[in-house]
């Protein structure tokens, strides 16, 4: 994903946005939940774009509402936020939880990181949120976390490239906009 998004490869983004809609449509879905826009993953900012466009070419096509929540990956959940549908886990299912979290072996190192920040009884509330892709208004004033990070990265020797939310994300915004018409 990255890769594409340095290539400025937003037929890619695009094509996903529609393959999801027609899958939508399809199944008759009504209620998706993907990743919130929180700048610190350019990745799953942009599978937030998808679901975002998505739901908006079903709407456009059929007239029909998908309910489209989203979730924090990288903050406490806040289940006040209007509109919210908050599940409370028992201790057996916060278990499971972590346990499938700590078995991603590639992700373990976040996982242990998010729990030392916030404990574990944060993760015992899943709060699925209303969506919105006006989130991404705050980056046309402000840097996301991910272009800090990719500084530190080139910096360090360890990436070549840093994406930049102007020049990779904002154009596979107003793409997949101008495809949901």
């Amino acid at each position: 994903m990255y890769r594409l998004l340095l290539e400025r490869r937003v037929d890619v983004f695009v094509g996903l946005a529609k393959e999801l809609a027609s899958s939508l449509e399809e199944a008759g879905v009504d209620c998706v939940a993907g990743d919130a826009v929180e700048g610190f993953n350019p990745a799953h900012d942009v599978c937030r774009l998808i679901i975002d466009g998505a739901v908006l070419m079903v709407r456009r096509r059929t007239g029909r509402e998908v309910r489209n929540y989203d979730f924090l990956l990288d903050g406490l959940h806040e289940p006040s936020y209007p509109g919210s549908i908050v599940v409370r886990l028992d201790d057996v299912a916060l278990e499971r939880k972590l346990a499938a979290a700590r078995a991603y072996t590639e992700m373990r190192p976040e996982v242990e990181g998010a729990l030392s920040r916030y404990g574990r009884q944060a993760f015992a509330m899943e709060c699925l949120r209303p969506a919105g892709t006006s989130l991404y208004a705050r980056f046309e004033h402000e840097r996301p976390e991910y272009e800090h990070h990719g500084e530190k990265r080139v910096t360090e020797g360890r990436y070549n490239e840093i994406i930049r939310y102007r020049d990779h994300v904002r154009p596979v915004i107003n793409a997949i906009e101008d495809a949901a018409g």
